[in-house]
């Protein structure tokens, strides 16, 4: 069970943690999530995932969705469980299926890239702080004026950077067409101690 907003609800998908030890925590939703150890052939995906993308991790949430039913809704990975500055790595295994990327434009920060981007676009001068976060939101590589799909096959490697989850909801809806099973393994490292 996941909370949204005041409802409590099933999770549209099933979902495994798992760690390299017993007892990591890692929460999302008011869902508290206790790895177990990892077996093997988890370690050896991980490690192949930290010598791709120059990253450690030490957990593994795994989602399956078994068909096209199953989906995860618009949301950021910014729990207080994940380790500041720590990126996830997300590998696709299976059908597929479409990730989807929008833009925070209705925060606070989101109105200032928008509004940078716009005085840029017209030739009117910067002010540091806009010319950073312009600089910043580039290196996440979109244009806060678009939303973004990117279709994820077996095998593909999508790596979210801390910005990414600063700026951008993302998520993988509901599809109506016959989609066969797929399971995302979403490294990450967490900050928390094992739970005695």
């Amino acid at each position: 069970m996941v909370t949204v907003g005041e409802r409590k609800a099933l999770e549209p998908r099933f979902t495994a943690f798992l760690g390299e030890e017993d007892g990591l925590i890692y929460r999302y939703s008011q869902k508290e999530n206790i790895s177990t150890k990892w077996p093997p052939l988890i370690e050896k995906i991980k490690l192949m995932i930290e010598e791709t993308t120059g990253n450690t991790f030490n957990v593994v949430l795994m989602n399956w969705y078994n068909d096209g039913s199953h989906y995860v809704g618009w949301h950021s990975d910014n729990e207080s469980d994940l380790l500041p500055g720590t990126p996830i790595g997300s590998l696709s295994i299976g059908a597929t299926r479409t990730f989807q990327l929008r833009h925070k434009s209705e925060s606070v920060m989101g109105r200032k890239i928008t509004e940078a981007n716009t005085k840029k676009k017209h030739g009117i001068s910067l002010s540091e702080e806009e010319e950073e976060l312009l600089r910043v939101n580039y290196e996440v590589g979109v244009d806060p004026e678009l939303n973004m799909e990117i279709v994820v096959q077996h095998g593909d490697l999508i790596v979210m950077r801390e910005d990414l989850q600063k700026y951008w909801r993302h998520r993988v809806p509901k599809v109506n067409s016959d989609v066969g099973p797929r399971i995302c393994f979403t490294f990450r490292c967490v900050d928390s101690l094992p739970v005695e």
